[in-house]
């Protein structure tokens, strides 16, 4: 039984194809009994001349196979003098062999047992090679996936239970820009120095690479997430002082993501699977870090499968368009009315836009949506003039919409085939869509200017407002959020900005619509501070094109 454990052993851990110590010698023993055999096969079947002369090749190549070059050679040597001056070319007659012949037999014997070993140190090479790059990023030389798998399950087996460890890992936000600079190559550079400036600082981490921007450490711990929180902030404090690549000053822009060993799972791959999502959690809510949470895992696996989805509602009309109008106070009419989404899922039921749309606008199919809505907010906002409406259209449009030409001129077409002049639409954009690149931002709202469209700055307010940032916006009115009317009544400071507000429209000659009123006194505030347009509950609830239709009193 213990004999066969022994051999189980050699066979699962292969230490016959790199043999080592007592091994190694054991098989230099076993190929030299093979050649006396073979000396001793040839002798005994009657010499040099008849066919098992060439046996001696078998323990020639076994030698080059285990020790390579030198193994091989000196196996030739060997082989050729054991069946040379020595041997008889024919037992039976006593017939020796000539020099010239068991000389030229031994240096054959020499180059095959050479080559072969040269040979196999080539392949094992090649071999040794793809056992490291299957372990480990060509570029940086860090640690790979494969690695850290293993890596994580020699831990857990090691550990027990209350032994707690915790794989961070370092989403690199910003790599796109960064490779822009310094180009692949540098970001390979900034990896090595990332993992230099860990090792440094936590003595006992293990660091290993999943992509070029995506690194993982696994750190061990004492105190479970308190002590976590605690190296969370250690690790963005060291990694957001800047590097230096190429002469150049490199910030890197983190977002980390921490699971827990045994506390959100038992495995290693469900381990790293969860770490790398509380990254993504992490870059999507733009937090530093995030530890896992199952909840906030269970909202991001449902937008996504809602992403899944959105382009089947566009086919199957389970989008909607409702709409709210906004109030001109000063009079009580309808100024304009507001587009706003509803999806109706088959299954799901009303999902509400702030379930999903955020997701959305970090993909291109907020481009497909945002065409949809417009269209379809045209076509409707046509069959209200048709009815006698003489008020305007709001439509909320999304960065990466803004950005993109084409649904620009599509509009054109869209207006002259159902006879809407373009002041009559206004778009509805945030501060947020503007930060990217602020130039490239106010050439596209100066050329829906010069289409004719009207200009509103949505959500004023909780951006980054500027006085000389809004004086360059062509905008035509703001949107004052509808958090700063929540609490009007009772907040002081709230009604200071309101007030603010309305003397900074009237000094740059803009218009102000007010959101989120939904009581009488709340109304009456507003009229009496001066401001002019209102949209909210106490007017009217966002209702469906034949709703508002009757609401408006069009026939």
């Amino acid at each position: 039984m213990k004999s066969r454990k022994i051999v189980l052993h050699f066979i699962e851990e292969k230490s016959w194809l790199e043999p080592r110590g007592k091994v190694k010698t054991l098989i230099a023993i076993g190929i030299f009994l093979v050649m006396i055999f073979s000396t001793r096969l040839v002798f005994i079947t009657g010499g040099i001349k008849y066919v098992y002369a060439h046996i001696m090749y078998i323990p020639i190549l076994l030698a080059a196979y285990f020790f390579q070059m030198p193994g091989g050679v000196i196996a030739g040597l060997i082989g050729g003098l054991a069946l040379g001056p020595w041997m008889p070319i024919d037992i039976n007659t006593g017939e020796y062999q000539e020099t010239v012949n068991w000389i030229i037999r031994l240096g054959i014997f020499t180059i095959v047992g050479g080559t072969a070993g040269l040979m196999n140190k080539l392949i094992l090479n090649q071999v040794s090679q793809f056992r490291w790059l299957s372990t480990h990023d060509a570029d940086s030389g860090l640690p790979n996936r494969n690695h850290m798998i293993q890596f994580l399950n020699q831990r857990i087996m090691e550990s027990r239970r209350d032994n707690s460890f915790a794989i961070l890992t370092l989403l690199l936000s910003n790599h796109a820009s960064i490779t822009n600079l310094i180009g692949v190559e540098g970001i390979s550079l900034l990896t090595e120095q990332v993992s230099k400036r860990v090792e440094r600082q936590f003595q006992y981490a293990s660091l290993h690479q999943l992509f070029p921007y995506i690194l993982c450490v696994v750190l061990p711990l004492e105190k479970n997430e308190d002590e976590l929180q605690n190296v969370l902030n250690m690790m963005l404090e060291l990694l957001q002082k800047p590097f230096y690549i190429k002469e150049i000053s490199i910030y890197v822009d983190l977002n980390i993501g921490a699971a827990i060993y045994p506390i959100h799972a038992e495995n290693s791959v469900v381990l790293l699977r969860k770490a790398q999502i509380a990254a993504h959690i992490a870059n999507e809510k733009d937090e530093s870090f995030w530890i896992y949470q199952a909840d906030a895992d269970k909202h991001m696996q449902e937008c996504q499968i809602l992403l899944g989805d959105i382009q089947d509602a566009m086919h199957e009309n389970q989008l909607h368009l409702h709409y709210q109008p906004i109030i001109d106070l000063r009079d009580g009419t309808i100024y304009g009315i507001e587009a706003l989404l509803r999806w109706n899922h088959p299954q799901r039921g009303d999902i509400p836009p702030l379930d999903f749309l955020p997701f959305l606008e970090r993909t291109a199919l907020i481009k497909k949506l945002n065409s949809w809505v417009i269209s379809n907010s045209i076509a409707d906002f046509n069959t209200l003039s048709e009815k006698g409406f003489a008020g305007r259209v709001a439509i909320n449009i999304s960065a990466r919409t803004l950005m993109n030409n084409q649904w620009m001129d599509n509009l054109d077409e869209d207006f002259y085939q159902k006879n809407i002049h373009p002041d009559k639409v206004v778009f509805e954009i945030t501060e947020s869509m503007l930060i990217g690149d602020t130039d490239i931002a106010l050439k596209q709202l100066e050329y829906i200017k010069r289409l004719g469209c009207m200009l509103a700055l949505d959500d004023f307010g909780t951006g980054y407002s500027s006085l000389e940032y809004i004086r360059r916006l062509p905008i035509d009115y703001l949107k004052v959020d509808r958090r700063f009317t929540r609490n009007l009544l009772s907040s002081a400071a709230d009604q200071e900005i309101m007030k603010a507000a309305v003397a900074l429209s009237d000094a740059m000659g803009k218009d102000l619509v007010i959101e989120g009123v939904e009581t009488e006194e709340v109304c009456s505030w507003l009229k009496d501070a001066g401001c002019e347009f209102a949209q909210g509950y106490y007017f009217c609830r966002p209702k469906a094109l034949d709703e508002i239709s009757d609401y408006m009193g069009l026939s």
